[in-house]
């Protein structure tokens, strides 16, 4: 049984206007340097995550820090599949996220992942900075946000994936993040952050309608997404408004 979203409509004024609004500096300064780190998966230590990401700040606010990592596919952590018939007798093999039993599902060969044809992902991290004790840097972290950059018009999108929000906020739970202190610089702070998200078990939380998951999120019985070649239309697929994830895009 799926837990599923709920959307609350609201009106939506023009782009340029909301992030006016709700810009938390002048103008934000991305970093040319291409950061590139790699590690095991956890639950499938033959495959290895590797990553990049670019650090941006808003100019003026000097304590918040903006991680965006790209990423070739967004993991469900130790997630299996099981077999979906629809009503036309079609099969669909979707995600489980609970261990696999003979009832609910199969174990495949690798982490099932969404990894869209038709854009770019990335994983953003918002850092806060302070300085403690004899100036060494302190750090905290918020929720991580998931979003795309479509191949077609650059926009920046959100998709309906499980374990994401409406706004792009992916879940994580209460302790992630929560233990920063043994780290003293930001590079140290992305990697952990991220290896962290991407060690933490999908769950059942978020979920879409099956309808839309057997349209644009499917598997082989490998674990390969194969639905995602056609960019979704309809609620799948919504524009990303917060601000520093759009200013980014304009900037690359």
């Amino acid at each position: 049984m799926f837990y599923q979203r709920e959307s609350v409509m609201t009106p939506i004024i023009d782009q340029h206007n909301l992030i006016k609004t709700c810009k938390l500096g002048d103008t934000m300064q991305v970093s040319n340097y291409n950061h590139k780190f790699k590690f095991p998966d956890r639950y499938r230590p033959t495959e290895t995550n590797c990553m990049s990401y670019n650090l941006a700040e808003y100019i003026g606010v000097g304590n918040t820090i903006y991680a965006f990592v790209s990423i070739n596919e967004f993991k469900f952590p130790n997630a299996n599949l099981y077999k979906y018939t629809d009503d036309d007798g079609n099969p669909h093999n979707l995600m489980y996220p609970y261990p696999v039993t003979e009832e609910h599902g199969f174990s495949c060969n690798k982490t099932p992942a969404f990894s869209p044809n038709y854009a770019r992902l990335y994983i953003m991290h918002k850092i806060e900075k302070r300085q403690g004790i004899d100036h060494v840097d302190l750090f905290t972290a918020q929720d991580p946000y998931l979003f795309g950059i479509t191949h077609d018009d650059q926009t920046p999108v959100i998709f309906n994936l499980p374990n994401v929000f409406d706004n792009g906020r992916i879940c994580t739970g209460h302790d992630y993040g929560r233990d920063l202190n043994q780290f003293h610089n930001v590079t140290q702070v992305v990697e952990h952050l991220t290896k962290e998200l991407f060690a933490s078990p999908a769950n059942n939380d978020l979920r879409a309608p099956e309808s839309q998951e057997k349209q644009y999120l499917c598997f082989d019985e490998n674990g390969n997404h194969i639905n995602n070649t056609t960019k979704p239309t309809g609620r799948f697929i919504t524009e990303m408004t917060y601000s520093p994830a759009v200013e980014f895009t304009n900037s690359i």
